[in-house]
């Protein structure tokens, strides 16, 4: 299932397929897990990028 949504740093819009199929299950694993209750949403491409290299700020917002 498709899902139009926004990134949750920047704001920008990118499609979430919801499944293994997504572009961000191809990415290497960095990210930590967020802790258990922490409500996180998906990154753009920038910003997962920007968020593996340790560096939010320089990425939209």
């Amino acid at each position: 299932m498709k899902t139009v949504t926004r990134c949750a740093q920047c704001g920008a819009s990118l499609e979430c397929l919801a499944s293994e199929s997504c572009w961000c299950m191809k990415q290497p694993a960095v990210l930590p897990v967020p802790a258990e209750g922490e409500t996180v949403g998906c990154l753009c491409p920038t910003c997962l990028a920007a968020a593996a290299k340790g560096d939010l700020s320089s990425s939209g917002s």
